[in-house]
């Protein structure tokens, strides 16, 4: 029975890993497996329908104490990338190359970020400050993972805490644990460490790495005390943080200018930082927190404290950033970009858009997932024949697709039959250039005019073209070029599409 037992974990890892579903999805889709699997091993009786909705109500806050943790950390997250911009990009001011900068980024940033704000945002950051210093690549990504290497403090630790509970032991007791086990860890992140960045920037010469190995001791050391003195949420915050501002000040000398800047980009994090210790080390502050608007519908699972927890005070400094630099009026949109952000996936800003496969009849709406296999546009007749599937430029040519005829002369009868009335209403309103060829010279009408010659070809069919005129409106010469409507005349193509 245990492949029953671990069916529905293995099938939302492998629904997750391939990429063509969001996670809220696939988690959706394993919490029924879940379900099917508990029916098989308790076997159907009556009493299983109210043993399950009980048992989903119990996992759903479970997982909101996750859920909660990672929606703050990406509004947070989104805030400061309007905010603080720079930090997220890589074609910021360019800086030198260090050896002991880069370490700095590996151990030290990265990490700290991770843990503020989870979900690989960590990543995202070393990434950005490892390009700025002209390190790009293989080598480089390999680098900014090294910021998920204190796997047990990420998300201000929403999994440590989550499984403590689920053992049986302390929030506390758990952390100093996981200090103590990250100790060799470290050593052997580094030794790797050293490799990679040897492959990037030659070999690390031996008094570079004496000082990487202090500075990795002063890491593991300051991993166990903040456990230990301050809480185990802040794990990851306070002892990276506290040592990148040492690094920083012993090892750039910074002025004024760069100082200032400095305190400026870091200022958030510093505030969330100063808050989180504050209701932690305070215990008048702790127990008030802890015992307002507490929710706990399960005497066996963890409460709630809706101001005790972190989300409440990333949520809290992200909405003082956005009040404080006037952006006030973007909440929703964050709001909007945390919530995708979070059910489809880490890091993906994209915006993907593709043309209608099986099935689809309407433009597909911005964030759809690309299809596993693309096909390629191949030229027919002097114009190319566009396949379900491929992906097209933009939202335009995907109504421009609802109407065409596949490209290869086969009628699509699920598109529906377009007249020559509804084909001109069509050109007017989103290719003018094809309307009115006397503006046929602007570089956006040339690519419009591209985009449109599958419509073009089926209208100049309709229209009995012939000897390159036309009896009845526009259409396209037998060279495949647009021509005009009163005239006749084909202007010059500006070039193959």
């Amino acid at each position: 029975m245990l492949p029953v037992a671990l069916g529905p974990l293995l099938l939302v890892i492998l629904r997750v890993a391939s990429r063509r579903m969001s996670i809220l999805a696939a988690g959706c889709i394993g919490w029924v497996a879940a379900l099917a699997a508990a029916a098989v091993l308790r076997g159907g009786t009556s009493a299983f329908p109210a043993w399950a909705a009980i048992e989903s109500l119990k996992g759903a806050c479970l997982a909101w104490q996750a859920v909660a943790v990672i929606l703050a950390g990406l509004f947070f997250y989104r805030v400061l990338r309007r905010h603080e911009a720079h930090l997220f990009q890589a074609d910021g001011p360019p800086e030198a190359v260090s050896r002991g900068r880069i370490w700095a980024v590996c151990f030290l940033l990265g990490p700290f970020a991770e843990s503020a704000t989870g979900f690989g945002v960590g990543a995202v950051v070393a990434m950005a400050a490892l390009m700025r210093m002209g390190l790009k690549g293989p080598g480089a990504a390999v680098l900014a993972l090294y910021s998920q290497m204190l796997v047990p403090w990420g998300g201000l630790a929403v999994g440590t805490i989550i499984g403590a509970h689920l053992a049986g032991e302390s929030d506390m007791a758990l952390g100093l644990a996981s200090a103590v086990l990250t100790v060799p860890l470290l050593a052997g992140y580094l030794a790797l460490y050293w490799v990679f960045a040897g492959r990037l920037t030659g070999p690390v010469p031996l008094v570079q790495r004496v000082e990487d190995t202090l500075w990795t001791a002063l890491l593991a050391g300051a991993l166990w005390l903040a456990n230990s003195h301050v809480a185990t949420e802040l794990g990851g915050v306070v002892a990276p943080g506290a040592l990148l501002v040492l690094h920083f000040v012993l090892s750039r000398r910074p002025d004024r200018t760069v100082l200032r800047q400095a305190i400026t980009s870091a200022l958030p994090f510093a505030i969330l930082a100063a808050l989180l210790i504050a209701t932690r080390s305070i215990p008048p502050v702790t127990q008030v927190l802890r015992g307002t608007l507490v929710l706990a519908p399960f005497a066996d699972q963890p409460s709630f404290p809706v101001f005790y927890n972190p989300s409440f005070w990333l949520m809290l400094v992200g909405l003082g950033v956005m009040a404080t630099t006037g952006r006030l009026g973007e909440l929703p949109a964050r709001l909007r970009e945390t919530w995708i952000g979070g059910s489809r996936g880490a890091g993906d800003d994209r915006v993907r858009r593709h043309g209608p496969g099986p099935g689809r009849r309407r433009c597909c709406p911005a964030g759809g997932r690309r299809p596993a296999r693309w096909a390629r546009a191949r030229r027919t007749a002097g114009r190319p024949a566009v396949r379900r599937g491929r992906r097209l430029p933009d939202r335009q040519q995907c109504r421009l697709e609802r109407h065409d005829d596949g490209g290869a002369g086969r009628p699509r009868r699920r598109a529906g039959r377009l007249d020559r009335r509804a084909a001109e209403r069509h050109r007017q309103q989103f290719h003018p250039a094809l309307a009115d060829p006397r503006r046929h010279g602007g570089g956006a009408d040339r690519r419009q005019q591209c985009r449109c010659r599958d419509l073009q070809a089926r209208l100049a069919d309709r229209d009995h073209v012939a000897g390159g005129s036309v009896d009845r409106g526009g259409g396209l010469d037998p060279a495949g070029r647009a021509t005009s409507v009163t005239s006749g005349k084909a202007p010059p193509c500006p070039g193959p599409c």
